[in-house]
C-alpha cells in the first residue's frame, strides 16, 4: 500500500490525497488552491490536461464536502472516473452551478453516498461518516485495504451544533486504526478564539436587541451559521435574502429540518419584491448580503437599503474568517470596501475547523498504530506541539518515509 499527499502538507486548501494498493488507486479530494488577495490561485491544475494526467490510473475520487479547496477541480476529471460526494453536497453544487451558469451536467455525473455506506472500489473499501464543518454534509472517510485501516478526517470541528456525534462515532465505528490523515488548519491560528456556534448565537441575540437593522456578511452555504442568524432574529423581524440564498435554505430545511427545528428556515422575505423595502424599514430585519460579481441586482438592492437607513441605526455583522480582511495573502478587497460603508461593524465568527483540543482528542481516541499525517495546515510541524503522548508524537509524518511497510510520499509544493 502507498499513501501520497499530493498537496496539503504545508498549505490550507488545494487538498489531494491518494491511497493505492497494487491493483487500485483512489483520491480523497481534488481541490483548488486558495486564491491570494488578487484572486490568483497559482494552480497548475487549472488545466484539463493536467487534471487528466494526475488522474491517469485513478479508479475513483471521493470528496469530503463541497468547498472549492476540496472539490474545485472535479469538472476536469475524465468522465470515465467515478466521483463520489454526499447527496446534499451534490445538490448545493448544482444550485451554485446554475447560478454561475456553469456546466450542470458535470455536477449531475457525480455519484452520491449516504453515511455508513460501504463503497468497494477494487480491493479498497471506503466508508463515509458525517462530521460537523462549516459546509453542510461533510464527511470523514474510513479506508480499508490489505488489512490496513486509514482514517481521513476531511475538515471537521468539535464546536458546531452537530459536533456532539464526533466522539461517539470515533468510539463506535472507527476504533483502532493504522494511519490518521487529519486536518490541522488551526495549528497556524492558535491565537484565534474558538467559540461554539451556541456561544455565537448568544452574542448575535444581544446585537439583534441593540439594532433594528442588521446586515450579515457570511457564507451562503454554512448551514450552522445561517441557523445561528435565523434563530437569533427576533419574532416579527424580517429575514431577508435573495432567490439563490432561499434555494440553499430550502434545501437545508428539506434535509436538516426533519431532525432539528434549528434547520427549519421558514418565513423568509425574498428579493426581488416591490414592497419589501418598505416592510423592512417598518418591521426591522436581518439581511443576508453577498458581495461578489454574481449578484448585481442584489448588490444594488443592498445599497438602496443601506442608503435608506441612518448609519447609527444599522450594524454589519462580519461572520467570516478574519483573514479576508486582515491577512496579506488572502485579503478580499470587495469585503473590505463593503465594510467601509458601516460605522458599526461587529465580527462574530468561529472557525469551521478543529480546535487544538479537538485535534488532540481525535488523535488520542483513534490512537493510530503506525502514523499520523497532518494536512490542510500551513504549519504541519506544529502537530508536535499538541499535548498528545510522546508515542503519538513519534508517529507524526511530515516527510516521505516507509513506515510499517507502507510507503508514504509527501509532496511539499503549493503549486503542484
Amino acid at each position: 500500500m502507498k499513501i501520497t499527499v499530493h498537496r496539503g502538507i504545508n498549505q490550507i486548501g488545494g487538498c489531494i490525497t491518494e491511497i493505492a494498493t497494487d491493483t487500485t488507486r483512489i483520491l480523497i479530494d481534488l481541490g483548488k488552491n486558495l486564491p491570494d488577495n488578487s484572486g490568483n490561485n497559482d494552480d497548475y491544475l487549472d488545466s484539463k490536461s493536467e487534471v487528466a494526467q494526475l488522474c491517469n490510473g485513478i479508479d475513483a475520487i471521493f470528496y469530503t464536502h463541497y468547498h472549492g479547496d476540496h472539490v474545485g477541480h472535479f469538472p476536469n476529471v475524465p468522465d470515465s472516473i467515478p466521483q463520489y460526494i454526499g447527496k446534499v453536497s451534490k445538490q448545493v453544487m448544482a444550485i451554485k452551478a446554475e447560478v454561475l451558469q456553469q456546466d450542470i451536467k458535470k455536477v449531475e455525473r457525480l455519484k452520491t453516498f449516504q453515511p455508513l455506506d460501504k463503497i468497494a472500489i477494487g480491493n479498497i473499501v471506503v466508508t463515509p461518516y458525517f462530521v460537523s464543518h462549516s459546509a453542510a454534509d461533510s464527511y470523514m472517510f474510513l479506508i480499508e485495504a490489505e488489512g490496513k485501516r486509514i482514517l481521513h478526517t476531511g475538515d471537521l470541528r468539535g464546536h458546531g451544533y452537530l459536533s456532539k456525534g464526533l466522539v461517539p462515532t470515533l468510539k463506535k465505528y472507527i476504533k483502532q486504526i493504522d494511519f490518521l490523515i487529519i486536518e490541522g488548519t488551526m495549528l497556524s491560528r492558535s491565537n484565534e478564539k474558538v467559540e461554539s456556534e451556541r456561544e455565537l448565537k448568544v452574542r448575535v441575540e444581544k446585537l439583534m436587541a441593540q439594532y433594528k437593522y442588521v446586515f450579515v456578511l457570511a457564507s451562503s452555504t454554512d448551514m450552522d451559521r445561517l441557523a445561528t442568524f435565523h434563530k437569533a432574529n427576533p419574532t416579527g423581524r424580517l429575514f431577508v435574502c435573495d432567490r439563490y440564498q432561499k434555494r440553499v435554505l430550502d434545501l437545508f430545511t428539506a434535509n436538516g429540518g426533519s431532525y432539528s427545528d434549528l434547520y427549519k428556515f421558514e418565513n423568509l422575505s425574498v428579493f426581488p419584491n416591490n414592497t419589501l423595502l418598505e416592510d423592512m424599514i417598518r418591521e426591522g430585519f436581518c439581511m443576508m448580503v453577498r458581495v461578489n460579481k454574481y449578484d448585481g441586482k442584489y448588490s444594488r438592492f443592498t445599497s438602496l437599503t443601506i442608503n435608506k437607513i441612518p448609519n447609527s441605526e444599522r450594524v454589519l455583522i462580519y461572520s467570516m474568517w478574519g483573514g479576508y480582511l486582515d491577512s496579506e495573502r488572502h485579503q478580499n478587497k470587495e469585503y473590505i470596501e463593503f465594510c467601509k460603508r458601516f460605522d458599526n461593524i461587529e465580527r462574530i465568527h468561529t472557525s469551521g475547523h478543529a480546535s487544538l483540543e479537538c485535534l488532540t482528542e481525535v488523535c488520542e481516541l483513534t490512537n493510530p498504530r503506525v502514523g499520523i499525517i497532518p494536512i490542510h495546515s500551513e504549519r504541519s510541524d506544529n502537530f508536535h506541539l499538541l499535548p498528545i503522548t510522546e508515542g503519538l508524537k513519534r508517529r507524526i509524518i511530515t516527510t516521505s518515509a516507509n513506515v510499517g511497510g507502507i510507503d508514504v510520499e509527501i509532496i511539499d509544493d503549493m503549486t503542484y
